[in-house]
């Protein structure tokens, strides 16, 4: 009682025009229910009163309540959480997309194609407007309130095409929308990421859009690691298939020359010896100069689709490898 004495002091000395203040009041049974009470200053019959206004807002208060509940325990679970996530503001982007929509565009990428500056422009209407501590961590940001909300200076290569899929995802009201995507950190580090969201239901909810992003850094440099061993053992094997298949024909070539040389000594080198040992020679030559085309051919890129025979195909990759087959006694039937 003498706090609410209190307050109605305070209403009739005028201080706070359209004064009010809560209070838990008691029905007759007992129940108990939150009341906002409206008191201003007026004059009745001669005399200053004040006029009052009770307003129930039990629902309200509880609503609130749970309201503020599920918010903290979102807050608690967004700061907490190990993936790193940040909100974004996409309000003016769908307030864009709704005013291109309503001016008939049908083909929004013909839209984009077309106009090459309205995806800069919109680039900068994101603003990220919340940021939990695993992407503070995974950024470098040391100060939320100095963070730079402009989306657009955070990505690193690929920008505008990521950002052209994401608009593109919008307009088709997919449900989700998932990304490769580069950024850079405060700090200058270039990181590699996976960004993912779920695309909202109405317009009020792209205010805040909670993206999260999978740091994969270090798995596409095992992964180009990989890649590069795997390509260094690629090439081994055909260093290896490229030795066997030169061995006979230089060994052909290396016996020819030694009897040439060894008829010469003992004067029995004749015109015919010598013409059958330049084609032994001759045929050799093709044969290394056709191995090095046959796996020019084999490794190289850009090549055109066309129809083959499956046949001249096997013979060719068989061709390559049938050296090895012989070595470890196989026989292809």
């Amino acid at each position: 009682k003498e706090e609410i004495k209190k307050k109605m002091q305070i209403a009739l000395k005028n201080e706070h025009p359209s004064y009010y203040f809560n209070v838990v009041h008691s029905l007759s049974n007992n129940e108990k229910r939150n009341v906002r009470i409206y008191a201003n200053p007026t004059i009745y019959r001669n005399s200053e009163v004040l006029f009052v206004t009770v307003l129930d807002f039990t629902k309200e208060f509880e609503t609130n309540k749970k309201l503020g509940y599920v918010q903290k325990k979102y807050s608690n679970l967004f700061n907490n959480a190990e993936v790193s996530i940040w909100n974004e503001d996409f309000s003016l982007v769908i307030k864009s997309l709704k005013e291109l929509e309503e001016a008939g565009i049908v083909n929004f990428n013909n839209y984009l194609i077309n106009n090459p500056d309205y995806l800069l422009e919109m680039a900068n209407c994101i603003k990220i407007v919340n940021i939990n501590k695993a992407a503070s961590k995974l950024f470098g940001v040391s100060d939320t309130k100095k963070f730079d909300t402009s989306i657009f200076k955070t990505f690193g290569s690929r920008t505008l095409d990521i950002l052209k899929k994401e608009l593109l995802a919008i307009w088709n009201q997919d449900e989700t929308f998932k990304y490769e995507a580069d950024f850079i950190t405060l700090d200058g580090r270039y990181i590699c990421t996976i960004i993912s969201f779920v695309m909202p239901k109405n317009s009020e909810d792209f205010k805040s859009i909670p993206v999260s992003i999978l740091d994969i850094t270090e798995t596409k440099k095992k992964d180009e690691l990989l890649y590069r061993q795997s390509k260094m053992a690629s090439l081994g094997e055909m260093i290896e298939n490229v030795a066997h298949q030169w061995k006979q024909p230089l060994s052909v070539i290396s016996t020819v020359a030694t009897g040439i040389k060894f008829k010469q000594e003992f004067q029995t080198l004749d015109e015919k010896t010598i013409n059958e040992s330049m084609d032994y020679i001759s045929n050799s030559v093709v044969h290394l100069t056709q191995t090095i085309d046959d796996f020019k051919s084999f490794f190289k890129t850009g090549k055109v689709k066309k129809e083959f025979l499956i046949t001249d195909t096997f013979e060719k990759i068989f061709k390559l490898l049938t050296s090895q087959f012989k070595t470890k006694n196989i026989s292809v039937i």
